[in-house]
């Protein structure tokens, strides 16, 4: 379960790292870091609410990411 759960961590982490980056640059997204925007073209554009707020969105993205690694990590000891 826990490589599961570091997968799906480092996955979050991937698409609100490349989304702050994209958001910052302001401008179309380079193709490796396109790989790893869903997040930032599906959501954070698409929703309205999410005007002004493009960085913090994807940088909560990132931080759930590695809460998820971190708690992976915990339940590494627990999983046979």
């Amino acid at each position: 379960m826990h490589r599961v759960l570091r997968f799906f961590g480092v996955f979050l982490i991937l698409e609100g790292v490349t989304g702050v980056v994209n958001q910052a640059m302001g401008g179309p997204p380079f193709f490796v870091f396109r790989l790893f925007d869903h997040y930032n073209r599906l959501v954070v554009h698409e929703w309205g609410s999410f005007t002004g707020w493009e960085i913090v969105a994807n940088g909560s993205l990132a931080i759930m990411g590695a809460a998820a690694v971190t708690v992976a990590w915990a339940l590494r000891s627990t999983d046979a």
